[in-house]
């Protein structure tokens, strides 16, 4: 302990999914201490910065700084000389000691960890008078397959390395499933092209969850939801910012609502939904929401905890500009129109629009559709030259639009 409370910690360094903050919580368990997580973000100033090392000089606790490499190069050099002044003052064993202009006490048992996902876009590389404060630990991401052969030849199964296999897929895909996933993991990302039926997927799941509670079957609750389209706003206006005058803070939408959710005493399932591109640029900012420590890290210092009642929902189009990081944490649900079929979108089309229509004259409907569309969709798909690329199922709602105004004329 003495050697790492003169080093101020360490720096655990790693791929996403390697429970790098994990394990920072865990040694400090084990030495009974606080650990606070806070999640980093390229937002953070020195001041901010300086709020937080104070408060630890002078309460002893331990802190994990998460996706350290984040901030701002300008901001790291200055919390380099931070970090420093409580260094010296620790090595020379002062009781209290001048930081930032002021005067503070100092309990030497204090301690700082950072962690880092390196080689992603928007990292820094931390400044040289940084690197020698913190000692590097590498970090791997553990080999589920290999842990289960070896408990399987310990429990006496000859066959295990196939049988460990099998289990770890199994596992993968059972945590897969529009409820298991909102049951195991309060992060999830909806993920497929549009007209797959993801908007849909999870508002029948939030109907389907209040009829379970209305008939009081498996002890379920209904569900509030709130839709945020983050690409439509500024990153202050998301999560918040201060007054580049003032320097006084002020909320913004995701932060008004995860407090709302966080806060509410109703017993009901709070959904949080993003509509919209996922970017290393803003979904980073809640790594440490969609790991196990499910808090809510703002620049203003405050730290959200989130209820047990609450999920994140992530519907997008592509994670291509989604860092590992980010995709290790949630659960992913993969939606593809072409298992969903334009028959769905034709049938929903009749039955509400073909109101008056006969019974011989809907079968007559059908029967055009079906006899016309597919050979009309390969015809366009491999013959046609598009200058816009336009998906099969957005062709079908052209046409089914189409074919609705012309019905008019005949009603």
């Amino acid at each position: 302990m003495n050697a790492l409370r003169l080093n101020l910690g360490g720096a655990p360094e790693g791929p996403a999914g390697t429970g790098k903050t994990e394990t920072c919580k865990d040694l400090a368990k084990a030495v009974a201490k606080q650990c606070v997580v806070f999640n980093c973000s390229d937002g953070l100033d020195y001041k901010a910065m300086g709020k937080f090392l104070k408060g630890l000089a002078q309460s002893g606790a331990w802190a994990c700084f998460d996706e350290f490499n984040r901030i701002e190069l300008e901001v790291l050099s200055v919390i380099a000389q931070q970090v420093q002044t409580i260094q010296r003052a620790i090595t020379e064993q002062a009781t209290m000691f001048v930081f930032e202009g002021t005067k503070i006490s100092l309990d030497p048992t204090c301690s700082i960890f950072i962690t880092m996902n390196p080689g992603y876009a928007g990292r820094a590389e931390l400044p040289d008078n940084l690197k020698v404060l913190f000692r590097t630990v590498a970090m791997m991401v553990p080999d589920y397959a290999m842990i289960g052969e070896i408990s399987l030849y310990s429990m006496g199964f000859v066959d295990a390395r196939s049988l460990s296999i099998k289990i770890v897929a199994t596992y993968r895909l059972c945590s897969e499933q529009i409820y298991d996933m909102v049951l195991v993991r309060h992060g999830l990302m909806i993920v497929g092209d549009p007209v797959a039926g993801k908007t849909t997927a999870y508002k029948l799941l939030a109907e389907a969850l209040g009829d379970l509670h209305r008939q009081n079957l498996m002890d379920e609750f209904p569900v509030e939801y709130r839709i945020i389209n983050p690409k439509a706003i500024t990153m202050g206006q998301l999560y918040g910012r201060f007054d580049p005058i003032s320097h006084e803070w002020a909320d913004g939408v995701l932060a008004n609502t995860f407090r709302e959710h966080a806060s509410s005493v109703n017993v009901t399932r709070k959904w949080t939904v993003f509509d919209g591109p996922v970017d290393a640029v803003w979904i980073e900012n809640m790594n440490t929401v969609l790991d196990d420590n499910k808090k809510l890290c703002l620049m203003s210092g405050e730290i959200i905890q989130m209820s047990k009642w609450q999920n994140l929902m992530f519907e997008v189009h592509n994670l291509e500009q989604a860092s590992p990081a980010t995709i290790s944490r949630c659960g992913m649900i993969y939606m593809d129109p072409a298992q969903l079929g334009w028959n769905a979108l034709v049938w929903s089309w009749m039955q509400q629009n073909l109101h008056g229509f006969t019974d011989a004259e809907k079968e007559t409907v059908k029967f055009l559709f079906d006899w016309l569309l597919p050979p009309s969709l390969n015809f366009v798909t491999l013959q046609c030259h598009q200058i816009v690329p336009c998906q099969q199922m957005h062709m079908v709602l052209s046409m089914i639009k189409l074919y609705g105004v012309l019905l008019k004329e005949i009603r």
